[in-house]
């Protein structure tokens, strides 16, 4: 079935309804539904037919965070606009490397919680803080359900409490089967280095495989590959080096290039010396 650009398939072999852009052939999404004998599109509405019955899926706004980080100096804002113009219910979740709730402190609540409700009004805007109260730094990431259209940054801070010395923000991630990072791994003028970040997450049912090659093209040509694992809602990341111990040489230059069988999130940050500075924009690549 096609509708406003996206071809909506069943595949049979491994029982789920998937979604794909009907331009780039990039995968948006992809739902587990064992029986599916037809499919249609309503009024916004994608419509399964199944042996004893019809399941009806409505759309959802989610955004997604592939990286937040919390502890000894570290924590992450979360900036979110409501696109509407009525009021927005949002629902914001946090994960583990392992796919499990994390608990988070936040700025403004008593308890640490793996799971902050807010609304936000018509075309107004809302922070989202962690505190900083743990006690090593802790990786995750965020998934951000709205009942209306949404969009946000993470803005990624290092201080003392009272300032902060290192700022960098990273906007909102979509879910997509491919995509592409220009990255770096080079000396500066002090003796430390830039080096590129990247933090992948799974916002899917189901473990992911996913394959990143790494195209360099500075020092020399030569490219590399590694695959992994995600498990359901599961995240990663990783320093450029960390990923390509042997390739991401001192003076490397290239283009990371992430597929998966599953939608991932991505984000990528240039960082000096481990402490971020900016962020690398992600693009869609044409399957």
């Amino acid at each position: 079935v096609v509708a406003n650009n996206v071809i909506y398939f069943y595949n049979s072999a491994s029982h789920r309804i998937r979604a794909i852009d009907a331009f780039t052939g990039v995968l948006l999404w992809s739902i587990r539904q064992p029986g599916v004998r037809a499919l249609g599109v309503a009024e916004g509405f994608l419509l399964a037919l199944l042996e004893d019955g019809l399941q009806v899926y409505a759309p959802v706004d989610r955004i997604f965070f592939a990286q937040i980080a919390d502890g000894e100096g570290a924590t992450t804002l979360l900036a979110l606009n409501n696109l509407e113009n009525e009021e927005a219910t949002v629902r914001v979740d946090f994960f583990d490397d392992d796919g499990n709730a994390l608990p988070m402190g936040i700025v403004g609540e008593a308890m640490e919680t793996t799971t902050v409700e807010l609304s936000i009004a018509a075309q107004e805007t809302a922070r989202l803080e962690t505190d900083g109260s743990r006690p090593t730094v802790t990786g995750g990431w965020a998934v951000v359900t709205s009942s209306g259209r949404i969009a946000g940054a993470s803005i990624f801070q290092t201080g003392d409490g009272e300032e902060i010395f290192f700022e960098a923000g990273v906007g909102d991630a979509a879910a997509t089967g491919a995509a592409t990072v220009f990255v770096t791994r080079e000396a500066n003028a002090t003796g430390g280095e830039f080096n590129t970040g990247v933090a992948i997450a799974n916002p899917s049912d189901e473990n992911a495989v996913v394959t990143i090659e790494f195209r360099r093209t500075l020092p020399s040509q030569l490219v590399s590959s590694t695959t992994m694992t995600l498990p359901p809602n599961g995240h990663v990341a990783l320093f450029l080096h960390e990923l390509f111990a042997v390739s991401a040489v001192l003076g490397s230059q290239g283009t990371l290039v992430i597929t998966s069988d599953l939608p991932v999130a991505v984000a990528a940050l240039r960082t000096q010396n481990g402490f971020q500075m900016s962020s690398y924009p992600v693009g869609l690549a044409v399957r």
